[in-house]
């Protein structure tokens, strides 16, 4: 591994620890990699330089799992929306530092000298997944397990649901009572009861 890729690596997981607004000065980085400050100064310019090349590379490997998650349309409706939702828990568990920039009422959020490549690349993730969910209910409607009219309050619903349980079952700060599985299990239960008022 390059001396670059060192000091990237040693912010990604300070940025792991503390989040994508992680505090540190130079000093504090030279030290994590056991290397004097000036020579992070021969690979960056500036330490917003750093964060920009260590966002970059968290982003586009975020990114480039969620395209590349498996997705099989033969599937059944349930077996469908459960196998994604447990891809987007699991991955939400491991990377919830860049999940939540996702979300749209994150986005104000961003550090300052994010590139705007990155936000983009933000909208098209969120542009990817609701057409993906779109595919799943799509499914659900073909096996008339959803009915084929759903409204706007309906779709509000059900993506309030699948957000909000994801967020909210991979919160730090919050005590698990349900497995993943009964999580799962409980979500699709309640879109089933959405779907049905």
């Amino acid at each position: 591994m390059n001396r670059r890729q060192e000091i990237i690596d040693a912010l990604l997981a300070m940025i792991k620890e503390g989040g994508l607004n992680v505090n540190f000065t130079m000093s504090e980085l030279a030290e994590v990699v056991d290397i004097g400050k000036s020579t992070i100064y021969e690979y960056f310019s500036t330490k917003e330089d750093i964060v920009q090349a260590a966002l970059s590379e968290l982003f586009d490997k975020t990114l480039q799992a969620i395209y590349d998650a498996p997705f099989d349309d033969t599937l059944p409706f349930e077996v469908l929306f459960k196998k994604e939702l447990q891809f987007m828990f699991e991955l939400n568990d491991q990377k919830s530092y860049i999940m939540r920039y996702i979300q749209v009422e994150y986005e104000h959020t961003f550090p300052k000298f994010i590139e705007p490549q990155m936000i983009e690349n933000m909208h098209k993730v969120r542009t990817f997944y609701e057409k993906r969910f779109t595919q799943i209910i799509q499914k659900g409607i073909e096996e008339a397990v959803i009915p084929e009219q759903l409204n706007d309050k309906t779709i509000f619903m059900i993506q309030s649901v699948v957000a909000g349980s994801i967020i909210r079952y991979t919160s730090v700060d919050i005590e698990h009572h349900l497995s993943l599985e009964d999580t799962i299990d409980a979500i699709y239960d309640a879109l089933l009861r959405i779907v049905k008022k």
